[in-house]
């Protein structure tokens, strides 16, 4: 699973499976958003999104709300 900081993202739609889609939202264009292996600072980063970038934000009550769960 993977796990980015949910202050990050701009909701849009949500799907019929309780999914919704975002888009990273940057202050600063130019820097990323790490993708963690999980919901906390201190999971691993294992790859970064750019500003911009969309992602499916998969619905799961069992992490802190601060953090989204998501694919891409």
């Amino acid at each position: 699973m993977l796990y980015v900081a949910t202050r990050f993202l701009k909701f849009g739609s949500v799907n019929r499976g309780g999914s919704s889609f975002a888009t990273v939202n940057l202050q600063d264009t130019n820097s990323y958003l790490n993708v963690r292996d999980e919901p906390s600072m201190n999971g691993n980063i294992i790859d970064r999104l750019s500003h911009g970038q969309q992602v499916t934000v998969r619905v799961n009550r069992s992490i802190p709300t601060d953090w989204s769960e998501i694919s891409y």
